[in-house]
């Protein structure tokens, strides 16, 4: 029995859902009376799902279901709109107490969300149309009962905007939503690991999660070395160190020693500086990456992140050096994460998923630099090599806990 089903059976009275309806809606959005919020918050209770306020999630591999279940007495209608948008609700094909709004009620309920919201979206242009279409004297009944609702001047705009296709409004409304979002600023997500260790997935598999809750996420991927401001630097110490001319030929220059590299080769003061700057760079590239989406709320998630700078800092310029300073540039310039996860896998799992830039030789050098440093990071430990559902869900419900925080 899948979720609207059981709590449809748990309810044991009218719950409206003023959502999509099941079976199209992703999730579900229900306001209940006394009697029957509480037999749903059971239900959901005892079917393992977690609660954040008036959210309800239940992660299951790579998916989620979410409830948002909302007292009736949170919208504040008089008692008498109250009664009528329960009596007056529609029932739902195959379901016994779950029911939906009647036409006039879903268009002040729309007029509300979209007036807060302050845009016209097409599937809520839908659901406006499908209200048109089941009672034609939907927006007048409407109109009456909006004064109750203090929704008058938001279904006057919804009105205007659905005749004339507009997409934007403006104006104060009220909340339906229970967690969208629960703070103004995104947060950051570090994924970290050798090539291959499965963090582009996982990625992916994240965002398609937060999705289904109502949440906004995009992925950026940064590595310590493409940075194009870091041959604009190099540039003139190549020149100073350098020993003149270009080689007469393709194979002669892919011969040559790099001279900044042999520069810093004999000198730990000039490499450590150039480690420095080379930190520096990728700490700006984090933030900058980062910087708009944050601003707007949004979830970054990062494919490689401080982890990954601090062990391939420590893989090209020197593994058994201590870089307190670059490591500090880099916590001090990237945005914190809010959760980060180092995905292990073998090095020869590395290799075999994805047999690119390095050698096994390489890849087991890098790999004992993750296992060195990922505790002092802050980073949690998980098995790349295990479920891929089964780290899905793990990711997911940290970064969901991080975001109720």
């Amino acid at each position: 029995m899948d979720v609207s089903h059981s709590l449809d059976v748990a309810a044991g009275g009218p719950v409206l859902v003023f959502g999509s309806a099941p079976p199209r809606g992703r999730d579900l959005d229900l306001l209940a009376r006394p009697s029957e919020y509480s037999a749903i918050e059971r239900a959901l209770e005892s079917g393992g799902f977690v609660r954040r306020g008036h959210g309800w999630v239940k992660f299951h591999g790579c998916g989620v279901a979410s409830v948002d279940l909302i007292p009736a007495t949170d919208w504040s209608l008089p008692a008498g709109e109250l009664k009528a948008l329960f009596e007056e609700a529609r029932p739902i094909e195959g379901y016994e107490n779950l029911v939906r709004p009647a036409p006039h009620h879903a268009l002040l309920i729309l007029a509300l969300r979209v007036e807060r919201a302050g845009r016209f979206e097409s599937k809520l242009r839908n659901r406006a149309t499908d209200a048109s279409a089941e009672d034609p004297r939907a927006w007048d009944i409407a109109g009456m009962h909006a004064p109750g609702w203090r929704a008058e001047d938001a279904l006057r705009r919804l009105r205007a905007a659905y005749n004339d296709g507009s997409v934007r409004m403006r104006g104060p409304g009220i909340r339906f939503k229970a967690w969208a979002l629960l703070r103004k600023r995104g947060i950051v997500v570090a994924l970290s690991g050798l090539d291959g260790a499965g963090k582009s997935s996982q990625a992916e598999a994240l965002i398609a999660t937060l999705d289904r809750l109502g949440v906004e996420a995009t992925s950026v991927w940064t590595r310590l070395s493409y940075n194009p401001s870091l041959d604009v630097i190099a540039a003139p110490v190549k020149k100073i160190v350098g020993r003149g001319g270009h080689s007469s030929s393709s194979e002669e220059a892919s011969s040559r020693v790099d001279p900044a590299k042999e520069a810093r080769r004999r000198s730990p003061l000039l490499n450590y500086g150039w480690a420095s700057i080379v930190a520096l760079a990728n700490g700006v590239t984090h933030r900058r990456k980062s910087a708009r989406f944050l601003r707007r709320g949004v979830v970054v998630i990062c494919d490689r992140y401080l982890l990954d700078s601090a062990v391939h800092l420590r893989y090209r310029y020197g593994e058994t050096k201590s870089f307190r300073l670059p490591d500090l540039i880099l916590r001090v310039v990237s945005p914190r994460p809010a959760a980060a996860f180092f995905i292990n896998v073998p090095p020869e799992e590395a290799l075999a998923r994805k047999a690119e830039q390095y050698d096994l030789d390489q890849l087991t050098r890098q790999a004992g630099l993750y296992e060195a440093n990922y505790v002092r990071w802050g980073y949690e430990r998980l098995d790349g090599c295990s479920n891929k559902d089964e780290l899905c869900e793990r990711i997911a419900r940290a970064v969901w806990e991080s975001l109720q925080r």
